[in-house]
C-alpha cells in the first residue's frame, strides 16, 4: 500500500489518519507486521485541507 494520508474508519468514525510502511512487532502474535496506521484525531491535519479529496475509506477496526 502507497504511504499518505487516508479516509479509514476505525470504531465506527471516519477519520483521516496515515499510513505508512513501517515493520513493528505483534506483542500479541509476536509476528512481525508490515503497515503501520497513524491516527490523527485531533491534528490540525484533520482541519485543513492537505488531506481533502483523498476519499479511499480503509476499516482498520
Amino acid at each position: 500500500m502507497k504511504e499518505g494520508y487516508y479516509w479509514i474508519q476505525h470504531n465506527g468514525v471516519a477519520q483521516v489518519a496515515y499510513y505508512t510502511n513501517d515493520t513493528v512487532d505483534d506483542l500479541e502474535s509476536g509476528q512481525l507486521i508490515v503497515g503501520v496506521w497513524h491516527l490523527t484525531r485531533g491534528d490540525d491535519i484533520c482541519h485543513n485541507g492537505e488531506a481533502e479529496g483523498k476519499r479511499t475509506v480503509k476499516d482498520v477496526g
